[in-house]
């Protein structure tokens, strides 16, 4: 994958459909989506965002 911060990465490969939605969006989602996520300070932040992430990706068709 191409400029996914590994930490999104790795845990977008631990759930293969997840992977799969993620990478089926378009590049600005991706970049909105990652945004998001590496904006956060703290660490504690980011895996709740990396959580929230997750459950939004689920929830796409």
């Amino acid at each position: 994958m191409d400029t996914i911060p590994k930490e999104i990465e790795e845990i977008l490969k631990q759930n293969p459909k997840i992977l799969e939605k993620f990478i089926k969006l378009p590049t600005s989602h991706k970049r909105e989506y990652i945004n998001y996520v590496m904006e956060a300070k703290k660490e504690t932040t980011k895996v709740k965002r990396i959580q929230k992430m997750i459950e939004m990706l689920e929830k796409k068709d």
